[in-house]
């Protein structure tokens, strides 16, 4: 009983970092599999070392570790005893293992990408944008004013919608609208899927590159949150300027609270 007490804490962290390992994403999984690889190449090199003494300890690792690379051992089976060609015939189902894993790893990371930029995850690179901050007939009419003030402009200028709402909604809304992208050349739009008082899918938005923020939420509490969020992004950077942010407060009353959640403020903000 003493001892089950005394290894319990030890399977439950062990089960909490192996837990946090497969929360972390494709290369954390990686990472974990070339450890759990070196540690059984260093293991069955040593054994093959042990029970055969012509062979070294380096020669027992290279061997070991180009049989899991799928490199494969010259001579013939004669060769080696029997305890020698037992292990290399585990060292032969484990690179199956590592090579079906190793794909199978990356393959998920690369379809979790592709289906983060479909539904409007991916990070935006953009620098001197227009972020706008919701979605509804108040950014539709932003946009068309946006459009038609930048028709003249030598260089294009991107603008970046970010809401609670499927980025393919917002697309296919804005299409039937303006018409096709290269309708309007001078106008970039990229829409993402999140929440404006997410710090997470601010920053996807690369909201500290940015050259204006238009707050243009459903109502006043979540203006306020937007607020607040944007000045923990924005109050976090040593260099002064930056973006300013436009927004409208519906109800006079609600001026202090959105006064109280810009923080500290800066020059030109």
């Amino acid at each position: 009983c003493t001892m089950a007490k005394q290894q319990a804490p030890l399977r439950q962290r062990l089960n909490y970092w192996f837990d946090n390992v497969m929360a972390q994403g494709m290369w954390a999984k990686i990472r974990l599999l070339l450890l759990v690889t070196l540690v059984f190449v260093l293991l069955f090199g040593i054994l093959i070392f042990l029970i055969n003494p012509e062979m070294t300890l380096q020669n027992g690792v290279w061997t070991t570790l180009l049989m899991v690379l799928g490199k494969g051992i010259k001579g013939d089976i004669n060769d080696y005893g029997p305890l020698h060609a037992a292990l290399m015939l585990l060292v032969v189902f484990y690179a199956m293992f590592f090579m079906a894993t190793l794909i199978g790893l990356i393959n998920g990371g690369l379809r979790e990408k592709i289906d983060d930029l479909a539904r409007g995850r991916g990070k935006v690179i953009e620098s001197g944008h227009t972020i706008i901050l919701g979605y509804n007939e108040a950014t539709l009419a932003l946009l068309g004013e946006l459009i038609d003030a930048q028709s003249n402009i030598y260089h294009p200028q991107s603008i970046v919608i970010l809401a609670p709402v499927e980025q393919a909604t917002m697309d296919n809304e804005i299409r039937a609208k303006f018409g096709k992208p290269w309708e309007h050349p001078k106008t970039k739009i990229i829409c993402r899927t999140g929440s404006y008082y997410s710090l997470s899918d601010l920053q996807r938005c690369s909201l500290e590159t940015s050259r204006a923020v238009i707050i243009c939420t459903d109502n006043d509490f979540g203006t306020v949150k937007a607020i607040m969020a944007c000045s923990t992004i924005l109050g976090e950077q040593e260099h002064e300027g930056g973006p300013f942010a436009i927004t409208v407060i519906r109800e006079e009353r609600n001026m202090s609270s959105a006064q109280i959640a810009e923080g500290k403020r800066k020059a030109g903000d």
